[in-house]
């Protein structure tokens, strides 16, 4: 039996995006997903491309009327979240077909103790043509010569290295941590100390 894993995801403003990005969803080679989608008061007509996206597929989408903040935004999905797995999907981004099975994959090789895994990516335009990739840059920069794994508390204090929209997170870290912190306008770093204390990264 698969583990269910529960995206959430989130709009502010994406409209020209959201389809690509919803259908990204939709076509994981990973079979039992829950999806929650959101969106955090936009104006440029995302709700209405949401609407039209999910149709009939009887996904939960809870609209907002006014824009409250993703980490709060976030946070409430959560509370709809069953599954053992969440992926914080901003709906700018695509989902390569293969991405949840590959995380999932991955946690099944490590101990419990790991929390959070984190992939590599491709940076995209606007037109969705690939524009660099996430690694190579932090090599080509000197930041890293290699991607962190295990223990990686003291190398988030140091340097940037994980790519935000590839991280599948236990729901346990979520719990622990009592989600994102809703006083910040933007949570990764706080996200990055906070579970590195106590949880171990691995690398796809």
């Amino acid at each position: 039996m698969e583990a269910l894993v529960s995206i959430i995801c989130i709009s502010y403003n994406h409209a020209p995006f959201i389809k690509e990005a919803l259908d990204s969803v939709f076509n994981q080679n990973y079979q039992n997903i829950q999806v929650i989608v959101m969106d955090d008061g936009s104006t440029d007509g995302s709700q209405k491309v949401i609407t039209e996206t999910l149709s009939d597929r009887g996904m939960t989408f809870i609209p907002h009327k006014q824009n409250i903040g993703y980490t709060k935004t976030f946070n409430e999905g959560l509370k709809q979240a069953t599954g053992e797995f969440i992926v914080d999907f901003a709906l700018d981004d695509v989902m390569k077909p293969d991405f949840v099975t590959s995380g999932i994959n991955r946690f099944q090789e490590l101990d419990h103790q790991t929390g959070i895994v984190y992939a590599n990516a491709d940076y995209i335009d606007d037109k969705s043509k690939v524009i660099g990739n996430h690694k190579d840059i932090l090599f080509e920069k000197g930041m890293i010569d290699h991607m962190p794994e295990g223990n990686v508390f003291s190398w988030v204090l140091r340097r940037y290295f994980v790519c935000t929209p590839t991280m599948i997170i236990r729901k346990e870290v979520f719990d622990r941590l009592g989600g994102y912190d809703e006083s910040l306008a933007y949570e990764d770093f706080d996200f990055w100390v906070r579970s590195s204390r106590y949880w171990k990264y691995a690398y796809v």
